[in-house]
């Protein structure tokens, strides 16, 4: 690939990304006596986890409810891209330092994290591991567990822990149903073991597919027919509730008939990883989720402007603007309640917004998609996203974004290439690689910045993805004999 690459400029992507390991190593090294856990938050000035002052206030500090990503706080689920490069890099550099982190990480990570009597995972937004207290650190919401949009390498997670691993993926997401004969859920479940049995449920099925593809793994691992009878019972729930007009399903129980977040295309993306575990048993799975895809399009999608609708209404196909009309009467008075329940018309397409999505998590459901299936209807979708995101007006824009975004993006194209062994993929992501390493790069380590503020390393900002995403580019122009990393973040925005 020297061919369309300087070798020197890829050099330099690869040194930054060896950079950035060395810091975290550095920091783990100082931070705390014993701990070998990766931090979620860097000062890119002083090289230290932020002290979540006012002269150093990091990001979050004082949001009750975000606990988990407490400037002081490591978060295995916002880790998963940093642990594939940690681990990657031992095929790159030869050695095993990096390769020994990852894996002192996770043995403290096991030894010494899970939390006190359910044995759950602290991780997700609302709940992790102080590594100034040694102490978890849990936000104010009662629902503390809460995990979403990533697929999860359970298989590294066995090697350190079995029990862990089996209780978290056959206990800690089971406790999320809310109804046992629907098996609707919610998302959040408490973090004490107490289980959500008879609760409100809010079904958002980017939590949803992440439990269907564990109870997968595990069916696999172990073969317990219960696990597999979950996985139908989960899928069922969405299935039973598409519209018969187009196919679509639902976001969550208050708005019966809205679609927002292109939730139907991040859960295809979520299960057609377990359809492949499955095989012959995930047939069902991977046609209804490719077909979940292809009406997606076919709605969502407006050729004319470019554009993908933000909120469609699932019987009709057409877009749902301006107040819900589900937003309580009430309410209709109160900011807030008007805030959530008003939708564009149109998905941002890069823009930082509360509680959005962007095109370039379609972009980045559908590469992942095409990766898991190699359907056609995944790489159509993947190539209308791609126009719309229209990278070069982005970059010079000069715009920021969440660093995430830029990774997810990198990352999909990335995997493309290697999927297509078409070369213009590689030449769609190299500006990106190069805005990255202009404007989320300081003193050796990958910053992200929100609302325009300071700028930290934050994996909740998909600073560690970034990491994965200019090893990702580096290998498929210079190593054709390693693997990717994988995506692991399905609408590549690190859950923002």
């Amino acid at each position: 690939m020297d061919a369309i690459f300087d070798r020197s400029y890829l050099d330099t992507v690869l040194d930054a990304v060896k950079s950035w390991a060395d810091v975290i190593c550095s920091v783990v090294e100082t931070a705390g006596e014993g701990v070998k856990l990766f931090p979620g938050q860097i000062n890119p000035k002083t090289l230290k986890i932020p002290a979540g002052t006012p002269e150093d206030p990091g990001f979050f500090a004082d949001n009750r409810e975000l606990q988990g990503c407490h400037p002081h706080c490591h978060n295995l689920l916002f880790d998963l891209g940093s642990l594939d490069v940690f681990y990657t890099l031992e095929g790159v550099t030869g050695g095993r330092r990096y390769n020994k982190a990852a894996d002192e990480y996770l043995k403290w990570f096991f030894e010494n994290c899970l939390y006190p009597g359910s044995r759950y995972f602290p991780w997700g937004e609302h709940v992790g591991y102080d590594m100034v207290k040694k102490e978890i650190r849990r936000g104010s919401y009662k629902g503390g567990h809460e995990v979403k949009d990533h697929i999860i390498p359970w298989d590294c997670f066995w090697r350190f822990s079995p029990e862990a691993v089996r209780n978290e993926i056959s206990v800690a997401f089971r406790s999320h149903i809310c109804d046992e004969k629907t098996f609707a859920f919610n998302r959040h479940a408490a973090m004490d073991g107490t289980p959500n049995t008879g609760s409100w449920p809010c079904s958002l099925m980017d939590s949803g597919g992440l439990y269907l593809y564990g109870w997968a793994w595990l069916y696999k691992k172990e073969g317990k027919a219960e696990l597999l009878n979950w996985v139908k019972r989960m899928h069922a729930l969405p299935m039973a509730g598409k519209s018969k007009t187009t196919g679509l399903f639902c976001t969550a129980e208050d708005r019966p008939d809205e679609m927002w977040y292109h939730d139907v295309l991040s859960y295809a993306a979520l299960v057609l990883p377990a359809a492949a575990l499955l095989g012959d048993e995930g047939e069902t799975l991977r046609k209804d989720a490719l077909d979940l895809i292809g009406n997606y399009y076919k709605y969502a999608y407006n050729a004319e402007k470019g554009l993908f609708y933000d909120t469609l209404n699932i019987s009709s196909g057409k877009p749902v603007t301006g107040l819900s009309p589900h937003c309580p009467e009430k309410e209709r008075s109160n900011p807030e309640y008007i805030k959530a329940y008003t939708r564009p018309e149109f998905l941002p397409v890069w823009e930082n917004l509360e509680n959005s999505n962007n095109v370039t998590g379609v972009l980045v459901s559908s590469a992942v998609s095409y990766f898991y299936s190699k359907d056609r209807r995944a790489l159509d979708l993947f190539t209308a996203a791609l126009k719309t995101v229209d990278i070069p007006a982005f970059v010079q824009s000069g715009k920021k974004t969440i660093a995430g975004k830029i990774a997810g993006v990198i990352l999909a194209l990335c995997h493309i290439y290697r999927l297509t062994g078409e070369e213009n993929y590689l030449r769609e992501a190299a500006p990106l690689v190069e805005y990255a390493l202009k404007n989320n790069y300081r003193n050796g380590i990958f910053v992200t910045a929100f609302d325009g503020g300071d700028e930290y390393y934050c994996t909740r900002g998909g600073t560690g993805d970034l990491a994965s995403a200019l090893l990702a580019f580096w290998i498929a122009c210079c190593r054709e004999d390693l693997p990717l990393p994988l995506i692991r973040d399905v609408i590549g925005d690190c859950s923002w």
